[in-house]
């Protein structure tokens, strides 16, 4: 009962999932909170030892409920390297994982990462000490993004980096298999009782003949068996309204009532945004056919980007493939590599257009919203405040060069060019489409 429908439950949150959560979230603003209350939880429970330290069985119960979910949330968050007053053997500021559960700790095991730092550069000596040989160049990599400013806690299971209660709940819950029709038999326009029976059904709960004469309850009659949805629910009220209370309907009483249902729900039907298309699906869940679960390949991801002159001449044409990601990863890597061709050819005014609403609107605010992209944002923006530049959004279909440019390097397929006469037929039309201010056709 306690899964999310579209894994075979009712919805529901089990309490003690729910309690962990709270627990969680309590444990969470404990580590990365500056509030009275948490100075004084931290002085009295915690002092100066790291938080991967922490004896979770001593103390109050309150603070041991606590203490036991501390490791669970620095397991799915990692410190975002600023200043580097962290601790350099217990926090988590590498991406895999904090050092003390790869290597032994040698020396001082309360060193903070900024002590491993020179006036202008790290101490590579006193790291190869610390970590060896081996591992040096992969810590140097991680200590390279050390900027001024206070470490900053980021919950890893959001693109935000924030931390949620409905996030938590996701990360600890137990997980069911994925029901294929699950849209279809949790449908709006049906009444709760009849989804509650195909629930019951699917679950193989609904007390039949067969369930009752297992728990040695005697029976006379039988029951023919499921039709889907609405009909099912029906002809199991009018056995139940037959068997319990002795009276039976009379069979024009049925089909009209299941009529009556019918014009009820097409009456809603406008209503509906989305249907379920695989209806051949469908129907062999209802009859509780083992069903082969449909699984979706990852998806391929390419950047593109064409830079030209203000009479619309091509100067520099790019694709390159990104393998599997997200759009606003691959948004921002474009930007980033056309900027730099940009400095390259010694452009200083720039006019950069994007198909993508969301990046244009970090561009006003100043402010990327998915923590795991910062890195490529500040460098982009660097690059932004080192020319003369505007930022705007186009739709796609006034963005065809770049689309065309994107879609090739997505295939694995590598291009610059700076001559027109050398980029590919199709790519050459649409740029001069775009220079005289013709609409581009649509290829299929």
């Amino acid at each position: 009962m306690c899964l999310p429908v579209h894994e075979g439950g009712l919805g529901l949150r089990h309490l003690d999932d729910m309690q962990k959560a709270l627990h969680m979230r309590f444990a969470w603003n404990l580590i990365q909170g500056k509030s009275l209350w948490a100075q004084f939880f931290k002085d009295k429970y915690v002092g100066s030892k790291p938080w991967a330290l922490i004896d979770a069985n001593k103390c109050t119960r309150f603070w041991k409920m606590i203490a036991k979910n501390i490791s669970l949330v620095l397991e799915n968050s990692k410190w975002w390297l600023r200043e580097g007053n962290l601790c350099f053997w217990y926090d988590k500021w590498r991406d895999w994982g904090p050092l003390f559960s790869d290597l032994l700790v040698v020396g001082n095991p309360l060193l903070k990462v900024k002590d491993c730092q020179l006036s202008n550069s790290w101490d590579v000596d006193f790291l190869v000490s610390l970590v060896g040989h081996d591992h040096v160049n992969d810590i140097l990599e991680s200590l390279v993004v050390c900027k001024g400013g206070s470490g900053v806690l980021v919950w890893i299971k959001q693109d935000n980096g924030c931390f949620s209660t409905k996030s938590v709940w996701d990360c600890i819950r137990i997980r069911g298999s994925t029901i294929n029709g699950h849209p279809w038999m949790w449908h709006s326009l049906f009444s709760l009782k009849i989804l509650i029976s195909m629930w019951k059904a699917w679950h193989n709960a609904l007390s039949v003949d067969d369930h009752l004469r297992r728990i040695g309850v005697p029976i006379v009659g039988t029951i023919v068996g499921l039709l889907p949805s609405l009909l099912s629910w029906r002809l199991w009220h009018h056995r139940c309204v037959a068997r319990m209370e002795g009276r039976l309907e009379l069979f024009n009483l049925v089909w009209h009532s299941i009529v009556h249902e019918i014009h009820s729900i097409c009456q809603g039907i406008h209503k509906v945004l989305k249907c379920f298309r695989h209806d051949s699906q469908i129907l062999q869940s209802l009859f509780m056919s083992p069903l082969v679960p449909l699984r979706r390949s990852s998806r391929l991801f390419g950047a593109g980007g064409i830079i030209r002159d203000d009479h619309g001449n091509l100067l520099h044409a790019f694709a390159f493939p990104l393998g599997v990601g997200s759009n606003n990863r691959v948004e921002l890597l474009a930007l980033l590599y056309g900027l730099k061709a940009c400095k390259a050819l010694r452009i200083g005014y720039v006019d950069v257009e994007f198909d993508s609403l969301v990046v244009v609107s970090w561009w006003k605010q100043r402010r990327c919203g998915i923590w795991y992209l910062e890195d490529f944002w500040e460098e982009n923006f660097g690059l932004l405040d080192s020319m003369v530049c505007s930022v705007c959004h186009v739709f796609r279909e006034g963005n065809k060069a770049t689309d065309w440019l994107a879609k090739h390097g997505s295939l694995g397929h590598h291009m610059e060019q700076h001559v027109i006469g050398e980029v590919p037929r199709l790519l050459r039309g649409l740029i001069r489409l775009d220079k005289l201010g013709i609409p581009s056709l649509c290829c299929r």
